[in-house]
């Protein structure tokens, strides 16, 4: 068991996280007890707190999916925008209030090109302007800019490229004191489907774009 437990800009959503190893662990009829026995030295009590959202380093998540079993079959290559209001903000690592609006974008920009996402419409910048407590407009302007600047956001997906990912949990755009913002695939989602396990974020976008090249090639054979 690693000393390091919480990771400040880990891209998986801790609550959506430890209720995918909550429903997973319940569906398989198995206790915590069960579980930390191939959990490499977590306790029950601390697979316990997980299961309740406590966030984990990325070196975790791996053993921790492997421990639980965790259903590795595709997701949904349809994305969306979700605010989950019921984060406690007091367990935020960024104290309510200092989120950067430029990074904030940079990084929601960056999650948008890994799921395919445009942020750029009225629902999306309305529910980015409620999590960072702005106005639309200067979340508009965020936007355009981040478009304008493709630069910061190849280098964002670059110094990320080896960030594990979960997409059955979706993807984590940042917590506030609003709660945490995040990109999640559509229940039964149609357009193709990638894989949902853990992974890094480079595996996964070399998924994404395979799916699409068998999808089109598909398409193209049987015109």
């Amino acid at each position: 068991m690693t000393t390091r437990r919480a990771d400040h800009d880990s891209l998986v959503p801790p609550e959506r996280w430890g209720a995918l190893l909550h429903r997973t662990r319940r569906a398989d009829g198995r206790t915590l007890v069960g579980v930390s026995r191939l959990a490499n030295g977590w306790t029950p009590d601390k697979l316990a707190d997980v299961e309740r959202g406590m966030a984990v380093d990325d070196s975790d998540l791996d053993m921790l999916a492997r421990a639980y079993h965790l259903d590795v079959r595709g997701v949904g290559r349809q994305w969306r925008l979700v605010l989950d209001r019921s984060t406690d903000a007091r367990t935020s690592h960024s104290p309510a209030g200092t989120v950067s609006i430029d990074a904030a974008m940079v990084r929601a920009m960056a999650l948008a090109v890994v799921c395919g996402v445009d942020l750029a419409n009225r629902t999306d910048i309305e529910l980015v302007a409620e999590w960072l407590d702005v106005d639309r407009e200067r979340v508009r302007s965020a936007l355009d800019s981040c478009a304008g600047d493709g630069e910061s956001v190849s280098r964002w997906l670059d110094d990320n490229a080896s960030r594990w990912c979960v997409p059955s949990a979706g993807f984590r755009v940042g917590l506030s004191a609003s709660g945490s913002l995040s990109l999640v695939s559509h229940a039964g989602a149609s357009g193709g489907r990638c894989s949902a396990g853990q992974q890094p974020v480079v595996q996964y976008l070399g998924d994404v774009r395979r799916s699409i090249s068998g999808r089109v090639e598909r398409e193209v054979a049987h015109e």
